[in-house]
Protein backbone atom coordinates (compact mmCIF):
# COMPACT_ATOMS: atom_id res chain seq x y z
CA UNK A 1 0.00 0.00 0.00
CA UNK A 2 1.04 3.41 -0.79
CA UNK A 3 1.28 6.49 1.80
CA UNK A 4 1.93 9.94 0.63
CA UNK A 5 2.55 12.78 3.40
CA UNK A 6 1.56 16.24 2.54
CA UNK A 7 3.16 18.86 4.65
CA UNK A 8 0.99 21.47 3.73
CA UNK A 9 -2.22 19.14 5.05
CA UNK A 10 -0.10 18.27 8.12
CA UNK A 11 0.23 22.10 8.84
CA UNK A 12 -3.15 22.53 8.41
CA UNK A 13 -4.51 19.93 10.33
CA UNK A 14 -2.51 21.03 13.49
CA UNK A 15 -3.79 24.67 12.99
CA UNK A 16 -7.21 22.83 13.17
CA UNK A 17 -6.31 21.08 15.84
CA UNK A 18 -5.13 23.89 17.89
CA UNK A 19 -8.38 26.18 17.11
CA UNK A 20 -10.82 23.52 18.56
CA UNK A 21 -8.07 23.14 21.71
CA UNK A 22 -8.40 27.03 22.37
CA UNK A 23 -11.85 28.26 21.86
CA UNK A 24 -13.35 24.54 23.33
CA UNK A 25 -14.00 24.85 27.40
CA UNK A 26 -13.36 21.98 28.87
CA UNK A 27 -15.45 22.79 31.94
CA UNK A 28 -18.47 24.21 31.06
CA UNK A 29 -20.78 26.02 33.53
CA UNK A 30 -23.59 27.61 31.99
CA UNK A 31 -26.99 26.75 33.35
CA UNK A 32 -25.23 24.93 36.06
CA UNK A 33 -25.88 25.67 39.96
CA UNK A 34 -22.82 26.81 42.19
CA UNK A 35 -22.56 26.46 46.12
CA UNK A 36 -19.65 27.79 47.30
CA UNK A 37 -18.31 28.14 51.14
CA UNK A 38 -15.71 30.20 51.54
CA UNK A 39 -13.34 32.00 54.61
CA UNK A 40 -12.17 35.95 54.66
CA UNK A 41 -9.39 37.77 56.39
CA UNK A 42 -8.69 41.51 56.08
CA UNK A 43 -5.82 42.63 53.89
CA UNK A 44 -5.16 45.64 56.03
CA UNK A 45 -6.26 46.21 59.48
CA UNK A 46 -6.51 49.70 61.43
CA UNK A 47 -9.29 49.89 64.26
CA UNK A 48 -11.27 46.81 63.33
CA UNK A 49 -10.22 43.14 62.40
CA UNK A 50 -12.63 40.88 60.29
CA UNK A 51 -12.56 37.04 59.70
CA UNK A 52 -15.64 35.57 57.61
CA UNK A 53 -17.54 32.38 57.03
CA UNK A 54 -19.21 32.85 54.00
CA UNK A 55 -21.89 30.71 51.85
CA UNK A 56 -22.51 31.76 48.15
CA UNK A 57 -25.00 30.20 45.63
CA UNK A 58 -25.08 31.11 42.09
CA UNK A 59 -26.92 30.01 38.86
CA UNK A 60 -24.63 30.53 35.87
CA UNK A 61 -27.23 31.82 33.10
CA UNK A 62 -24.22 31.45 30.86
CA UNK A 63 -20.74 30.38 30.33
CA UNK A 64 -19.85 34.21 31.38
CA UNK A 65 -22.87 35.34 33.38
CA UNK A 66 -24.00 34.39 36.46
CA UNK A 67 -26.80 35.38 39.05
CA UNK A 68 -25.45 34.92 42.87
CA UNK A 69 -26.23 35.14 46.39
CA UNK A 70 -24.01 35.22 49.53
CA UNK A 71 -24.56 35.50 53.52
CA UNK A 72 -21.69 36.31 55.79
CA UNK A 73 -20.87 35.68 59.56
CA UNK A 74 -17.96 37.40 60.65
CA UNK A 75 -15.64 37.07 64.12
CA UNK A 76 -14.71 40.91 64.52
CA UNK A 77 -12.43 42.50 67.24
CA UNK A 78 -10.90 46.16 68.08
CA UNK A 79 -7.54 45.98 66.96
CA UNK A 80 -4.33 46.59 69.32
CA UNK A 81 -4.35 50.03 67.93
CA UNK A 82 -7.28 50.86 68.60
CA UNK A 83 -7.46 49.55 71.94
CA UNK A 84 -4.07 51.65 72.75
CA UNK A 85 -5.57 54.91 71.30
CA UNK A 86 -8.49 54.40 73.96
CA UNK A 87 -6.58 53.84 76.76
CA UNK A 88 -3.97 56.86 76.38
CA UNK A 89 -6.48 58.72 75.39
CA UNK A 90 -8.75 58.33 78.96
CA UNK A 91 -5.37 58.84 80.74
CA UNK A 92 -6.01 62.49 79.49
CA UNK A 93 -7.87 64.41 82.18
CA UNK A 94 -10.50 66.53 80.68
CA UNK A 95 -9.49 69.18 83.41
CA UNK A 96 -6.36 69.55 81.80
CA UNK A 97 -6.96 71.00 78.80
CA UNK A 98 -8.48 68.46 76.31
CA UNK A 99 -11.94 68.72 77.27
CA UNK A 100 -13.97 67.87 73.95
CA UNK A 101 -13.26 65.18 71.61
CA UNK A 102 -14.15 63.69 68.57
CA UNK A 103 -14.94 59.75 68.36
CA UNK A 104 -12.63 58.29 65.39
CA UNK A 105 -14.16 56.95 61.77
CA UNK A 106 -14.22 53.83 60.55
CA UNK A 107 -14.61 51.95 63.74
CA UNK A 108 -17.85 50.11 63.00
CA UNK A 109 -17.48 46.09 63.06
CA UNK A 110 -19.77 43.78 60.26
CA UNK A 111 -21.28 41.04 62.35
CA UNK A 112 -22.73 39.98 59.18
CA UNK A 113 -24.14 40.50 55.86
CA UNK A 114 -26.64 38.89 53.18
CA UNK A 115 -26.00 40.10 49.73
CA UNK A 116 -27.54 39.42 45.76
CA UNK A 117 -26.36 39.94 42.66
CA UNK A 118 -24.52 39.59 39.37
CA UNK A 119 -21.15 38.04 38.87
CA UNK A 120 -19.82 38.64 35.19
CA UNK A 121 -16.77 35.84 34.20
CA UNK A 122 -16.19 36.97 30.36
CA UNK A 123 -12.31 35.00 30.99
CA UNK A 124 -11.42 31.63 30.59
CA UNK A 125 -8.02 30.45 29.84
CA UNK A 126 -5.60 27.86 30.53
CA UNK A 127 -2.43 27.79 32.78
CA UNK A 128 0.46 24.77 31.37
CA UNK A 129 1.95 23.99 34.69
CA UNK A 130 3.39 21.30 33.59
CA UNK A 131 3.59 19.60 30.02
CA UNK A 132 1.45 16.98 31.23
CA UNK A 133 -1.15 18.97 33.25
CA UNK A 134 -2.62 22.17 32.41
CA UNK A 135 -4.88 24.06 34.78
CA UNK A 136 -8.05 25.67 33.69
CA UNK A 137 -9.14 29.05 35.32
CA UNK A 138 -12.24 31.88 34.62
CA UNK A 139 -11.23 35.03 35.97
CA UNK A 140 -14.71 36.98 37.24
CA UNK A 141 -16.01 40.58 38.98
CA UNK A 142 -18.52 40.70 41.25
CA UNK A 143 -20.89 43.50 42.18
CA UNK A 144 -23.54 42.77 44.86
CA UNK A 145 -26.14 44.53 47.26
CA UNK A 146 -28.09 43.89 50.13
CA UNK A 147 -28.21 44.20 54.09
CA UNK A 148 -25.47 44.46 57.22
CA UNK A 149 -25.57 44.21 60.84
CA UNK A 150 -22.92 46.21 62.64
CA UNK A 151 -21.65 46.85 65.91
CA UNK A 152 -19.51 49.82 67.36
CA UNK A 153 -17.58 50.12 70.60
CA UNK A 154 -16.50 53.94 71.09
CA UNK A 155 -12.18 55.10 71.41
CA UNK A 156 -13.51 58.15 72.90
CA UNK A 157 -17.16 58.21 75.03
CA UNK A 158 -16.63 56.30 78.27
CA UNK A 159 -19.67 56.73 80.39
CA UNK A 160 -18.06 54.79 83.68
CA UNK A 161 -14.40 55.71 84.16
CA UNK A 162 -12.54 52.71 85.85
CA UNK A 163 -9.14 54.21 86.34
CA UNK A 164 -7.55 57.47 85.11
CA UNK A 165 -4.02 56.45 86.01
CA UNK A 166 -4.59 52.95 83.56
CA UNK A 167 -6.69 54.46 81.11
CA UNK A 168 -9.65 51.79 81.71
CA UNK A 169 -13.45 52.00 81.14
CA UNK A 170 -16.10 49.72 82.27
CA UNK A 171 -18.69 50.86 79.85
CA UNK A 172 -18.04 52.60 76.83
CA UNK A 173 -20.38 53.69 74.39
CA UNK A 174 -21.45 50.72 72.00
CA UNK A 175 -23.98 51.35 69.30
CA UNK A 176 -25.64 48.76 66.78
CA UNK A 177 -27.21 49.27 63.55
CA UNK A 178 -28.80 47.52 60.38
CA UNK A 179 -27.44 49.28 57.71
CA UNK A 180 -27.36 48.94 53.66
CA UNK A 181 -24.00 47.20 52.00
CA UNK A 182 -22.78 47.09 48.76
CA UNK A 183 -20.01 45.05 47.72
CA UNK A 184 -18.03 44.57 44.97
CA UNK A 185 -14.97 41.43 44.10
CA UNK A 186 -12.44 40.74 41.94
CA UNK A 187 -11.83 36.52 41.38
CA UNK A 188 -10.14 33.97 40.01
CA UNK A 189 -11.11 30.31 40.09
CA UNK A 190 -9.30 27.25 39.16
CA UNK A 191 -11.17 24.19 38.36
CA UNK A 192 -9.93 20.98 39.93
CA UNK A 193 -12.82 18.58 38.34
CA UNK A 194 -16.06 19.47 36.66
CA UNK A 195 -18.34 19.38 39.70
CA UNK A 196 -15.56 21.79 41.64
CA UNK A 197 -13.21 24.93 41.38
CA UNK A 198 -10.98 26.80 43.65
CA UNK A 199 -11.78 30.19 43.90
CA UNK A 200 -9.77 33.29 45.51
CA UNK A 201 -10.98 36.85 45.41
CA UNK A 202 -10.34 40.07 46.90
CA UNK A 203 -13.58 41.45 47.99
CA UNK A 204 -14.77 44.97 49.24
CA UNK A 205 -17.76 45.61 51.43
CA UNK A 206 -18.78 49.32 51.77
CA UNK A 207 -21.01 51.00 53.67
CA UNK A 208 -22.17 54.56 55.51
CA UNK A 209 -19.85 55.20 58.42
CA UNK A 210 -21.41 57.35 61.71
CA UNK A 211 -20.14 58.48 64.65
CA UNK A 212 -19.88 61.57 67.21
CA UNK A 213 -18.10 64.76 67.77
CA UNK A 214 -17.60 67.25 70.15
CA UNK A 215 -18.14 65.11 72.97
CA UNK A 216 -17.81 66.63 76.31
CA UNK A 217 -15.89 64.12 78.18
CA UNK A 218 -16.99 65.34 81.74
CA UNK A 219 -20.46 64.86 80.81
CA UNK A 220 -20.28 61.01 79.62
CA UNK A 221 -17.90 60.68 82.20
CA UNK A 222 -20.79 61.34 84.15
CA UNK A 223 -23.15 58.88 82.25
CA UNK A 224 -25.03 61.52 80.42
CA UNK A 225 -26.03 62.41 77.33
CA UNK A 226 -23.24 64.23 74.62
CA UNK A 227 -22.28 64.81 71.43
CA UNK A 228 -23.03 65.57 67.71
CA UNK A 229 -23.28 62.80 64.75
CA UNK A 230 -20.77 63.93 61.95
CA UNK A 231 -21.27 64.43 58.42
CA UNK A 232 -19.21 61.10 57.88
CA UNK A 233 -18.53 59.47 55.14
CA UNK A 234 -17.92 55.73 53.58
CA UNK A 235 -16.07 53.02 55.18
CA UNK A 236 -14.36 50.30 52.76
CA UNK A 237 -13.76 46.62 54.64
CA UNK A 238 -11.23 45.04 52.18
CA UNK A 239 -11.02 41.37 52.72
CA UNK A 240 -8.67 38.03 50.84
CA UNK A 241 -11.39 34.85 50.15
CA UNK A 242 -10.91 31.50 49.76
CA UNK A 243 -13.29 29.19 49.16
CA UNK A 244 -14.47 26.11 47.09
CA UNK A 245 -17.31 26.15 44.60
CA UNK A 246 -19.21 22.64 44.22
CA UNK A 247 -20.97 22.83 40.62
CA UNK A 248 -23.92 20.73 40.27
Amino acid sequence: MLSLSVPGAALAEDEVIERVVVRNRLFDVGGRLELSPSVGVMLMTRLTDHYTLSGDAAFNLFNSLALEARASVAYTRQTGLARRIAQQFLERDPALGIERADDLSDAWQMRGNVLAGLRWQPIYGKISLLAEMPVHFQAYVSANGGLGSFHRVSLVYCRALLSRDDGTCSDWMTEDKLSPVVSGALGIRFFSTQQGSLRFEVRDYAFQDSYLVNIDRAVAEAGGATGEPARAGITHLVLFDIGYAFIF
